[in-house]
């Protein structure tokens, strides 16, 4: 079992060097070839215990991701140390090569596919319980979606795959050594659709991050259809599947995705759910 305590590190976070950032973490240099995932807030330590938790378990599968060397704390918040991957997000890609749409979704199917040929380690929380109670909890998802949102989940199995729950480009790194999936906060044990459909709806409709290339933020309605379109082909074509499960966990993905808050994503995620 690995020790998942956060100990203090002396490092100053304005001593470090910067090299990416998202929602919920920063990404600093670390010494060696490694990195700093460093959470923004103290209370984010259960997250972060998490993923590290997650990236250990994952540790002897084959599953292209960057290893986990440790965890710490700085200025009480709470980071994990990872081996660093040198090369470029296949979003950022896009932005400077948006003629490369069709080579990043054939990519990330062929990565997906590859990820839900694992069998999860039973560390992994189950995702069919974990959505649930999320989608429970929340006062973000009215009423109405909730009960549509159970209604789906009543039909649908539970699932033993490897599901990363957030991926779409800006989570693949291209490195020489081939294409590697990070940010591992979401990852569960469940049905490979449940993955999918929440990938396409990400995709389709997900907010891009302000820091996204200019290209990207302005990614047209046709570019998205371009992408997800082709990711969906290309992976139905390595794993086939029925399509109703599919559009179930569209469902439940859409409420699911509600229940964060995300205004940007909100009228949106409503109208996917009461036009089901």
């Amino acid at each position: 079992m690995h020790d998942l305590e956060f100990t203090p590190h002396s490092a100053s976070v304005k001593e470090l060097e910067r090299v990416g950032a998202g929602r919920q973490a920063e990404i600093y240099v670390w010494a060696g070839s490694s990195v700093l995932k460093l959470f923004r807030r103290p209370e984010d330590c259960a997250t972060a215990q998490k993923e590290a938790a997650v990236m250990y378990a994952l540790e002897a599968t084959d599953i292209p991701m960057p290893r986990i060397l440790g965890t710490v704390s700085i200025e009480q918040r709470p980071g994990i140390v990872m081996e660093r991957l040198d090369g470029p997000d296949q979003l950022s890609l896009l932005g400077r090569k948006p003629w490369s749409i069709w080579r990043a979704a054939t990519n990330l199917a062929r990565l997906h596919a590859q990820l839900h040929s694992t069998v999860a380690p039973e560390q992994l929380p189950a995702l069919r319980a974990a959505v649930k109670e999320e989608i429970a909890r929340s006062d973000d998802v009215p009423s109405d979606c909730k009960r549509l949102a159970f209604d789906a989940l009543d039909h649908l199995p539970d699932g033993a795959q490897v599901c990363h729950w957030d991926l779409h480009p800006g989570n693949v790194i291209e490195t020489i050594e081939g294409l590697k999936v990070i940010d591992w906060t979401s990852a569960r044990r469940g049905d490979a659709l449940a993955d999918v459909a929440r990938t396409l709806l990400i995709l389709r409709g997900g907010a891009v991050p302000p820091e996204a290339p200019f290209l990207v933020r302005r990614l047209t309605a046709i570019g998205r259809a371009v992408l997800s379109r082709r990711y969906l082909h290309e992976y139905r074509r390595l794993r086939p599947f029925q399509d109703g499960d599919l559009e179930l966990w569209g469902v439940v993905s859409a409420a699911s995705r509600l229940s964060y808050g995300l205004v940007s994503e909100r009228e949106q995620l409503l109208a996917l759910l009461r036009n089901a």
